[in-house]
């Protein structure tokens, strides 16, 4: 599953469709379906240096990798991804359309391991609050002119909760940030 900024900023026009919570990205996040994340490459004689094309088994179950799952090549430090989507079937052998080349030589019992999320896992806690603030800070929206169980100010009670796990979820993400300067200043 992959999503893209640009798509998103492509995809809006001035009316928004029904949408419970609209999420935005900086950059591409890629979060895997695949159950199995390892396999190992099966070509008898390895792949050559620059091939495109490699031969993988060892991937358990029925798996679909999807384009642009991204992976790493066992004594290879180039991260690969998939252009073209592929079935593999019980530990059969699958034929993958990689980019960019093969850096190196492989031999038959290299290890693939796929990235399971492109977000560090101090990130993907970030994240996942994140898009629990924008959700409630959306749905409640909705409900400012009902009167729910909770009492008539139940929807400011969620209001002021989503602002605030906002505002701490931002603080939190613009601390982890790289500082960008314009100005450079001299050590001595």
């Amino acid at each position: 599953m992959q999503f893209f900024l640009a798509y998103a900023i492509l995809q809006l026009t001035c009316t928004l469709p029904d949408l419970d919570v609209l999420v935005r990205f900086a950059v591409p996040h890629v979060l895997s379906q695949l159950t199995t994340w390892d396999g190992t490459l099966s070509e008898t004689d390895g792949e050559a240096k620059g091939a495109t094309d490699i031969a993988i088994a060892g991937m358990g179950n029925t798996e679909i990798i999807e384009s642009g799952e991204e992976f790493n090549i066992e004594f290879h430090r180039t991260l690969y991804f998939v252009r073209e989507e592929v079935e593999t079937s019980a530990n059969a052998v699958a034929a993958l359309k990689i980019f960019p080349a093969l850096e190196g030589v492989t031999v038959k019992a290299d290890v693939i391991n796929f990235v399971r999320s492109s977000l560090k896992p101090q990130h993907e806690e970030l994240f996942a609050h994140l898009v629990a603030a924008r959700a409630v800070l959306s749905f409640n929206i909705s409900k400012i002119d009902a009167i729910p169980k909770g009492g008539p100010y139940t929807w400011r009670n969620y209001q002021e909760w989503g602002e605030r796990k906002l505002a701490e979820v931002l603080h939190k993400l613009e601390r982890i940030a790289p500082i960008r300067t314009s100005r450079s200043y001299p050590k001595g």
